[in-house]
């Protein structure tokens, strides 16, 4: 039974790693045919403002929600039953994740940076917000779900 658990970690670290890429490569698409908004200024700083593109944003979302649903399907289902047995197994899972979704966090700042510059806003606040932080929580969210579904 070692083996059934050693797949399912090596399963959720692959799993996990294409959530990154999947949420870094769909954040980016998200920026797609952004808006100017205008500029603003302040005393020191001056910066670019730009506005979601929403049907290319609800895309994006779509899409990342579907890749996220069809890897766990693919990779990690037929595995999940192996964490009934102890709850050293469960503990590992949970740590991966939550590890993940520091770096899934990491990354998606990095993509939106890379897409706007150091001096560029996305407007609605709230849009970029739920993409930089709402889709780590929410896969790490999914995981422990799956975990608890499995047990």
């Amino acid at each position: 039974m070692q083996t059934k658990k050693g797949k399912l970690i090596l399963r959720e670290i692959l799993f996990l790693l294409i959530a990154v890429a999947l949420a870094g490569a769909f954040a980016m698409f998200q920026t797609i045919g952004k808006e100017f908004a205008g500029e603003s200024s302040s005393f020191i700083f001056s910066s670019t403002n730009y506005d979601y593109n929403v049907l290319i944003y609800v895309l994006g979302m779509a899409l990342f929600l579907g890749g996220l649903l069809v890897t766990y399907h693919f990779l990690l289902k037929k595995y999940m039953p192996a964490l009934k047995e102890e709850s050293g197994i469960r503990v590992v899972f949970g740590v991966l994740a939550f590890l993940f979704s520091v770096v899934m966090l990491a990354v998606l700042a990095f993509a939106l940076f890379a897409m706007v510059g150091m001096a560029g806003n996305l407007k609605p606040d709230w849009m970029m917000f739920f993409t930089v932080i709402g889709w780590p929580i929410l896969t790490f969210t999914f995981m422990i779900g799956m975990m608890i579904r499995a047990k």
